[in-house]
C-alpha cells in the first residue's frame, strides 16, 4: 500500500494541492476510494498489502495495452511503446530484458520483485548497461535484487524520482554521484548493509522519503540532512555511535527544521548526546505535528559515573517532548530513575512501550485515557506498579509485563481494567500472582471480565494457579509455562513429589461453577511437578485446543477427559512418564488432530496397538 502510494507520487499522478492538504494524504485518499469501490481487495492493514480484483486487473491490462509488460508475457509482445516493465525474479534479469527491442526514450519504469534472496547477484556491469540504455527512467525498483555495488553512472539518471535498493544485504555503500539526482523523491535503503550515506546528501533537494530502517551497520548520518526541506518520511535518525564521529556528523539539531516529518521516526544512540539540554531542544520534536510513532533508544556509551548518566538521560528525555498528536511511543534503554511529566500529557497516545529502562524506580502516574496497549520490560529497579496508574488507563486492551525481576505483586488497580483483553506476565522472579500489593490472598474477584487471553511464564514464586484466574468468565486462551515451583498443595505437604491441581491450598476439591466456560485453548508447558490434569481443566467444556509440553512427570490422562466433547486438537510433546491413554479417549467425538511427539513409551504403545489405545 505505502509502496503503491509512493509510486503514484513518483510518477506525478498526484498533483500538488493549492490548500493545506498534504500530497501523501491525497494519494491515500485515492487508494481508499479505490478500495471502497472494490478496485482493490483483501487489504491487510498490518502488512499494508492488497490485491486487485481479477476483472479489474484484466480491464487495466486491456487499457494499458503494450505500455506495460511483465517478463513472463508472450515473447512476441510488441515492446516499441512499452513504458513500464515488471520482473518477478533476479534469475537472469538482464538476459530476459530485450534491450534491443525497447525504445530508450520511452521506457520509464523498471520494477523488480523477487521471491528468492539467494538468486544470482545483479552485477555492477549489468546495472551500468541498464542505466546507459535507459537514461529517461523515472522509477528503478531493485528490491532484493542482490545488488552488491551501484555504478557511478547512476548519477546520469537525471529524471529518476524513485529508487528502491532495499533488502540488498551485500550493498555496503552508494557512490557520491547519486547526489546528482535532483529529481529523486524516494530513496529506499531498508535492510541493507550500508555503512554510510553519501556525504553530499543535502543536494537531493527533491527528496521526500528516506528509508534506512534496519541498516544495522550504519553508525551515523551525514551533516546537511536538515537542509532537505521537503523530507516528510525519515524512519530512522542515527546519532554517531562512536565518540570519534560525534563532532563530524549529524546531531539532533539537524532535525530542527524537518517539521514535515510524518509516520514513524526512530532516533538511535541517544547516549552519544553530550549537551543534552541544548540538543534536545534543538531537535524541536514537539513541532512535528504529523508524527505518529516515535522511538527513542539509548545504547551503551562509555560513561562510568551512574549519577552523571542518570541526570543526563533525565534532562535529555525531558527535552525530547513529542507532539500531542503522537499515537505510539517506545522508549528503549533509558537510564533515568524517573520519567518526565509530559509522558502523562499525551492525549492521543494509543501504544506505549518502556523497554530496558534498568535504573527506573518510579513508574509514571499516567492520565492516558486513550492508551490501548502498554508493554513494560527489563526494568530491573522497579519494585511495584502504582494501582492508581493502571486504574486510570480506562481504554487499555493489552498489557505485557516482561522481566521485572524485583516486582513482588500486581496492583489492585489492575482489576479495574474493564476493557483489558490480553494479559501477559513473564520472567518476574519475585512475583506472586495469588497475592495483592498488601500481601493478602486474592479470593473475592470480580475484575478483568473482558480478559480473553492470559499468558504466564517463568514465575518461580507461583506455587498454584490463583483463584482469580479461575474466575475469569471470558477467558478463551490460557498459557502456563516454566513455573518450576508450581504446586497446588498446602505448605504443610509441600514436599510431596506429586502435584494435584484439582485441589486448592486447603486440600479442597475445586469447583468453579462454570467460570471457565469461555476457555477454548490451553497450553501447559514445562511444569515438572505436574502428574495429572487438573479438575478446573476438565470443567472447561468448550475447550477446543489443548497443548501439553515438557511435563516430565505427567503420568496419566484421566477417564473424565471424555467430558471435553468440544476438544478438536490435542498435542502432547516430551511427556516421558505418560505411557497410555484411557478408554475414554475413544469417546472424544470431536477430536480430529492428535499429535504425540517425544513420548517414547506412549508412541510405541500406539504403534503396537495400531490406534486402539
Amino acid at each position: 500500500y505505502q509502496t503503491l502510494v509512493n509510486l503514484w507520487m513518483a510518477k506525478g499522478f498526484i498533483k500538488q494541492p493549492n490548500g493545506p492538504h498534504h500530497l501523501e494524504d491525497i494519494a491515500c485518499g485515492y487508494f481508499k476510494d479505490l478500495l471502497w469501490s472494490n478496485f482493490f481487495q483483501d487489504y491487510q492493514e498490518n502488512e499494508e498489502t492488497c490485491k486487485m480484483h481479477d476483472l479489474m486487473h484484466d480491464l487495466a491490462c486491456l487499457v494499458a495495452g503494450t505500455e506495460c509488460w511483465v517478463t513472463w508475457d508472450h515473447p512476441k509482445h510488441k515492446l516499441e511503446r512499452t513504458r513500464h516493465i515488471s520482473h518477478d525474479s533476479t534469475s537472469n534479469f538482464m538476459g530476459k530484458l530485450p534491450i534491443s527491442r525497447l525504445k530508450a526514450s520511452t521506457l520509464r519504469t523498471i520494477l523488480l520483485f523477487t521471491r528468492d534472496w539467494r538468486g544470482e547477484p545483479t552485477s555492477e556491469a549489468d546495472l551500468h548497461r541498464l542505466i546507459q540504455s535507459f537514461k529517461r527512467l523515472r522509477i528503478l525498483h531493485l528490491h532484493a535484487a542482490n545488488v552488491e555495488k551501484v555504478p557511478r553512472s547512476i548519477g546520469k539518471l537525471k529524471y529518476l524520482t524513485y529508487l528502491d535498493l532495499s533488502y540488498n544485504k551485500a550493498l555496503k555503500s552508494l557512490p557520491n554521484s547519486i547526489t546528482r539526482l535532483q529529481n529523486l523523491q524516494t530513496l529506499n535503503l531498508n535492510y541493507s548493509s550500508l555503512e554510510e550515506l553519501p556525504k553530499g546528501i543535502r543536494k537531493l533537494v527533491s527528496l521526500r522519503i528516506l528509508n534506512i530502517d534496519d541498516c544495522d551497520k550504519l553508525y551515523y548520518m551525514p551533516c546537511g540532512l536538515g537542509q532537505l526541506s521537503l523530507l516528510h518520511r525519515l524512519n530512522c535518525f542515527i546519532l554517531p555511535k562512536y565518540k570519534a564521529f560525534t563532532k563530524n556528523y549529524c546531531g539532533l539539531g539537524e532535525l530542527n527544521r524537518l517539521n514535515n516529518i510524518r509516520g514513524t521516526l526512530s532516533i538511535k544512540n541517544l547516549d552519544s548526546v553530550t549537551n543534552v539540554v541544548e540538543e534536545s531542544k534543538a531537535a524541536n520534536l514537539r513541532e512535528k505535528h504529523s508524527l505518529e510513532v516515535l522511538v527513542l533508544s539509548w545504547d551503551i556509551f562509555n560513561i562510568t559515573d551512574e549519577a552523571i548518566i542518570t541526570k543526563r538521560d533525565e534532562a535529555l528525555l525531558d527535552g525530547l517532548r513529542p507532539p500531542d498528536n503522537l499515537q505510539e511511543l517506545i522508549i528503549d534503554g533509558y537510564n533515568g530513575e524517573s520519567f518526565p511529566m509530559w509522558m502523562t500529557e499525551l492525549p492521543n497516545l494509543v501504544e506505549l512501550k518502556l523497554a530496558w529502562c534498568k535504573r527506573c524506580k518510579h513508574f509514571p502516574q499516567f492520565g492516558l485515557s486513550k492508551l490501548k496497549r502498554l508493554d513494560i520490560s527489563g526494568m530491573n529497579s522497579l519494585e511495584y506498579l502504582l494501582g492508581e496508574c493502571l486504574e486510570s488507563l480506562t481504554s487499555l486492551e493489552s498489557l505485557d509485563i516482561y522481566y521485572l525481576p524485583r516486582l513482588t505483586s500486581l496492583p489492585l488497580g489492575l482489576w479495574h481494567l474493564s476493557k483489558l483483553v490480553d494479559l501477559c506476565i513473564t520472567w518476574c522472579y519475585e512475583l506472586d500472582l495469588s497475592k495483592d500489593e498488601s500481601g493478602n490472598i486474592i479470593l473475592d474477584f470480580h475484575g478483568l471480565q473482558s480478559l480473553r487471553s492470559l499468558r504466564i511464564g517463568h514465575l518461580p514464586k507461583l506455587e498454584s494457579l490463583p483463584q482469580w484466574i479461575l474466575q475469569l468468565r471470558s477467558l478463551e486462551c490460557l498459557y502456563i509455562s516454566d513455573c518450576p515451583n508450581f504446586k497446588a498443595l498446602s505448605e504443610q505437604i509441600e514436599k510431596c513429589e506429586e502435584l494435584d491441581l484439582s485441589k486448592d491450598e486447603s486440600g479442597n476439591i475445586l469447583d468453579f461453577h462454570g467460570c471457565l466456560q469461555s476457555l477454548c485453548s490451553v497450553t501447559i508447558s514445562h511444569l515438572p511437578r505436574l502428574t495429572s490434569l487438573p479438575q478446573w481443566l476438565l470443567q472447561a467444556h468448550n475447550l477446543v485446543d489443548l497443548n501439553i509440553w515438557y511435563c516430565d512427570n505427567l503420568k496419566d490422562i484421566p477417564e473424565q477427559i471424555e467430558v471435553l466433547q468440544s476438544l478438536r486438537i490435542l498435542n502432547i510433546m516430551r511427556c516421558d512418564s505418560l505411557t497410555s491413554f484411557p478408554e475414554a479417549m475413544r469417546r472424544l467425538t470431536s477430536l480430529t488432530h492428535l499429535n504425540i511427539y517425544g513420548c517414547g513409551e506412549l508412541e510405541e504403545s500406539c504403534k503396537r496397538r495400531a490406534g486402539e489405545d
